[in-house]
């Protein structure tokens, strides 16, 4: 399969999407995908100003948890697997 497709932000706000099951792998890794920014944004984080960048996003494995009804240990899992196969990078900052 080759090409892309455009899928709208709004698609979170589909009564599909905000399912009460937990997210499958593939439905967290569109969710990271949807997240992240379309532009750069300043943020407020830590008491500090950070300028967030397009296709960054600040998060927490907390935050991931809660959102997609995982343990922290799972999310960790998944975002280390992730990084390996070098669908997402960590911040570096």
């Amino acid at each position: 399969m080759e090409g892309w497709i455009c899928l709208y932000r709004q698609i979170v706000d589909n009564w599909l999407w905000k399912s009460n099951e937990p997210f499958d792998k593939r439905s967290a890794w569109i969710d990271l995908l949807l997240m992240v920014n379309h532009k750069t944004e300043k943020v407020q984080f830590n008491g500090k100003t950070i300028e967030v960048e397009r296709g960054e996003r600040i998060t927490s494995i907390d935050k991931l948890a809660l959102r997609w009804k995982w343990s922290r240990h799972k999310v960790s899992n998944f975002l280390n697997f992730l990084e390996k196969e070098r669908y997402v990078s960590p911040d570096k900052r």
